[in-house]
């Protein structure tokens, strides 16, 4: 029954390529940023609690301009890489089986070191810069040259995310999955994704890092200039957060467990 299930499923998402790519990059994109938000909003408030705020839980806010910002990039994403790039694309440039059905493994490794070591620095983040600052952030002053400079600036805490989060879930992309199933299975995949990239980007905008000490920003680092601030709004992502996407310290909590996770071997 499972079988005749996932048969039915496959065969329609061949058959609505459009609907199918919408459907699945919005709810990715939706479901990730707010994920990210209410992990903020419940470090922001535990924090307040351990810092002397008598325990008192906040009310959640959430930031819908930062949503709509992940969700209009998520389904660009699904159709100009998920579907064109991946789907299409890398299967002339790294074909994952020969005519007889065997799993080419260099092929496979060719395709995930582009992706992730030529693709995802070169063209996939400098375009998310310039989408995020230049037109969520229209009005502001920004500019694409400044984007691309503003990238530089945080460019090692996004790759190592991303390299980490990625390298072992393209190589099943580019090994196992079907041609026509590579949007679901992302969509699927890269939900936790956009969690970590809403979560870091709002790291990053309010000042923080992967490689900073622990609690760096909440003991006075320097937040980011307010240029650099494409979302900026009164509580964008943070309960009670003024500007950006929060204040600085809060979501401490969620900080320190990317850290440790994605640096462990980056000291």
């Amino acid at each position: 029954m499972l079988g005749a299930t996932f048969g039915h499923a496959s065969d329609a998402v061949r058959r609505h390529p459009v609907a199918s790519t919408v459907l699945f990059c919005a709810t990715r994109g939706a479901i990730g940023d707010t994920m990210a938000q209410l992990a903020e909003g419940r470090s922001s408030s535990s924090s307040s609690s351990s810092d002397g705020g008598g325990g008192r839980a906040m009310p959640f806010v959430h930031d819908k301009k930062r949503l709509l910002t992940f969700v209009t990039w998520t389904i660009g994403v699904g159709f100009t890489i998920d579907r064109y790039l991946y789907s299409h694309k890398f299967l002339q440039w790294f074909p994952p089986r020969d005519a007889a059905g065997r799993l080419l493994r260099g092929n496979v490794a060719k395709a995930v070191v582009f992706d992730n070591f030529f693709f995802t620095p070169l063209c996939y983040f400098p375009v998310w810069y310039v989408f995020k600052d230049c037109v969520m952030g229209a009005g502001q002053g920004h500019t694409p040259a400044s984007a691309v400079r503003h990238y530089a600036a945080e460019a090692k805490d996004h790759l190592t995310a991303s390299v980490w989060y990625w390298v072992p879930l393209q190589s099943l992309t580019f090994s196992v999955v079907p041609a026509h199933l590579r949007v679901a299975f992302l969509s699927v995949g890269a939900t936790g994704y956009v969690a970590v990239l809403s979560y870091l980007t709002a790291l990053l905008d309010r000042g923080g890092s992967l490689f900073a000490p622990a609690g760096a920003a909440a003991a006075g680092a320097a937040p980011t200039p307010p240029a650099l601030k494409p979302l900026g709004e009164a509580g964008g992502g943070v309960v009670g957060g003024p500007g950006g996407y929060g204040e600085v310290g809060g979501g401490r909590k969620g900080e320190s467990f990317l850290r440790e996770h994605l640096t462990k071997r980056h000291p």
